[in-house]
C-alpha cells in the first residue's frame, strides 16, 4: 500500500510540475486535473477504506497503581545499615570480597575492602553468585564457588571455576514515607493521594492515544 500511495504522489507532483511548465507557454495548456485523470490509470490503489484498529486502552489495576506510588516515594526513601541479621533474597547487602582462579587473585575481582552494594536476586551478579550469600549472617565471611560463563568477555575467566571469599558487612534496610495527603503536599507538586492517583490515571490513558495514534498513521500510509 505504501508504494502505490507514492505512485500517487509522484503523479500529483508531475501533473503540478507539467502546470507550471504550461505556464510559460500559452499555446499548449494543460490542466492539472487532465494530467491526473491521464496518469491515475497508470497506477492501482490498495484498499484503504474500511481499515479496522482496535487500540490499547490500558486498565490502571491496583499492582500498576502501587509500583508508581512506590517509584514516586523511592525518591524520599531513607536507608539504614543494619549490623546483625541474615541476608535473604531481595535484601541489599554490603558485602567485601575477593575472588581468585586457580589460587591467583584476578583483576577486578576483588572490592579491596572498599565495600560492594548488591541486592540479593536482582541478577546483577554471574550464576550462584548472589544465591549462595543467602543464608549467611551479617559478619560472617565464607567462600563460595562459581563458574564464568564462556563467553564471559575475558579470555582469562571465560570458563573458569573461580572462588570468592566473602564477607557480609550489613544489610541495607530503606523506608519508604508514608503515602498521605500532607507529604504529598509538603515534597511534591501534588496535594492529595487522590490528585496522584488521577494523575497516574490520565498519564497511562495519554500514553495509550499517543501508541493508537502512531498505530494509525502506520496502517494507512
Amino acid at each position: 500500500m505504501k508504494k502505490n500511495f507514492r505512485k500517487v504522489s509522484v503523479i500529483l507532483a508531475l501533473a503540478m510540475g507539467m502546470t507550471l511548465l504550461s505556464g510559460c507557454s500559452k499555446k499548449d495548456e494543460v490542466s492539472q486535473s487532465g494530467m491526473i485523470d491521464k496518469y491515475s490509470a497508470c497506477c492501482t490503489l490498495g484498499e484503504y477504506k474500511g481499515l479496522e484498529y482496535e487500540g490499547i486502552s490500558t486498565v490502571v489495576t491496583d499492582e500498576i497503581m502501587k509500583a508508581e506510588m512506590e517509584y514516586l516515594l523511592s525518591y524520599y526513601a531513607t536507608s539504614e545499615e543494619v549490623m546483625e541479621g541474615t541476608a535473604k533474597e531481595g535484601d541489599t547487602v554490603n558485602i567485601d570480597f575477593t575472588g581468585t582462579v586457580d589460587g591467583v587473585e584476578f583483576e577486578g575481582g576483588s572490592t579491596g575492602g572498599a565495600g560492594y552494594e548488591l541486592t540479593l536476586g536482582a541478577g546483577r551478579m554471574i550464576d550462584g553468585f548472589e544465591e549462595q550469600i543467602m543464608g549467611h549472617d551479617v559478619g560472617e565471611t565464607f567462600d563460595i564457588h562459581v563458574t564464568f560463563p564462556e563467553n564471559y568477555g575475558k579470555e582469562e575467566l571465560n570458563g573458569k571455576d573461580a572462588v570468592f571469599e566473602i564477607t557480609i558487612n550489613s544489610i541495607i534496610e530503606t523506608t519508604l514515607p508514608e503515602l498521605t495527603d500532607e507529604f504529598l503536599a509538603t515534597n511534591t507538586g501534588y496535594t492529595t493521594v487522590e490528585e496522584l492517583e488521577q494523575e497516574i490515571i490520565d498519564s497511562y490513558a495519554e500514553n495509550d492515544a499517543i501508541t493508537n495514534k502512531s498505530t494509525l498513521i502506520e496502517l494507512v500510509i
